[in-house]
C-alpha cells in the first residue's frame, strides 16, 4: 500500500494559494484515476483506489499546513504503513514553478509542514515530491508569497505543473521510484 498525501491549508480562502499546490496534485490525480473523495479519517479527506494492482490511498490533511504530521501518524496507525510507503507532496520556494524534485528521503529544507510529519513520523526517510512555486520578485515576506491567492494565469499554470506531476506519480506506481525520479527530476530543457 502508498500513501500519497498532498500538503496544503484547509478552506476556501486558501484554495487559490501557492502553498495548496500539494492539495492540486492529489486532487488531478484522482481525477485522472476517476477516485473519489468520500471519506473522511485522520483529520483528512481521504481518496482509496487500486492502481496498477497495488492499493493507495490519496491524503489531503485537513490540520492546517504546519500540523500535517498528526494526520501522517494518524494514517500510519491505521494502515500500519511505513513511512517509506508515504508520498509527501508539497511547495517549494527554492525551486522555480514548473520545477519537481522527487526525493527518496532529506530534510525538511525549512518547510514547515515536511518539518511537522518528520518530527511526527520519527524519520527523515519518508519520500517527497517538491513542487517548484519559486519566491517573490518583489518585497513580500514568504508567509505572504505562499498564501496570496494566485491570479487566472498563475492558476492554470500551477494546475499545469500539477498535470505533469501526476504523470510523474503514475510512473512511480507503475515503474516504480527510480523510474519515476528519472522522469520527474529532469529539467524542463531536457
Amino acid at each position: 500500500m502508498k500513501i500519497l498525501v498532498g500538503l496544503g491549508n484547509p478552506g476556501e480562502e486558501y484554495r487559490a494559494t501557492r502553498h495548496n499546490i500539494g492539495f492540486w496534485v492529489v486532487e488531478a490525480l484522482a481525477g485522472e484515476l476517476d477516485l473519489n473523495w468520500s471519506e473522511k479519517i485522520c483529520r483528512s479527506r481521504i481518496s482509496r483506489g487500486r492502481v496498477f494492482g497495488q492499493q493507495i490511498i490519496l491524503a489531503k490533511p485537513h490540520t492546517f499546513m504546519n500540523r500535517s504530521g498528526s494526520a501522517c501518524l494518524c494514517l500510519q496507525s491505521k494502515t500500519m504503513v511505513d513511512p517509506q510507503d508515504f508520498l509527501i507532496i508539497y511547495d517549494d520556494l527554492d525551486l522555480e514553478p514548473g520545477q519537481m524534485r522527487l526525493r527518496k528521503q532529506g530534510s525538511s529544507g525549512g518547510h514547515r509542514g515536511m518539518e511537522s510529519i518528520i518530527n511526527a513520523l520519527g524519520t527523515r526517510e519518508i519520500p517527497r515530491l517538491r513542487m517548484g512555486i519559486g519566491r517573490s520578485q518583489g518585497r513580500e515576506e514568504p508567509r505572504e508569497f505562499v498564501l496570496k491567492p494566485l491570479d487566472k494565469t498563475e492558476q492554470e499554470e500551477q494546475k499545469g505543473h500539477a498535470e505533469k506531476a501526476v504523470q510523474g506519480l503514475l510512473v512511480l506506481l507503475k515503474e516504480g521510484f527510480d523510474q519515476a525520479m528519472a522522469f520527474i527530476n529532469k529539467r524542463p530543457e531536457d
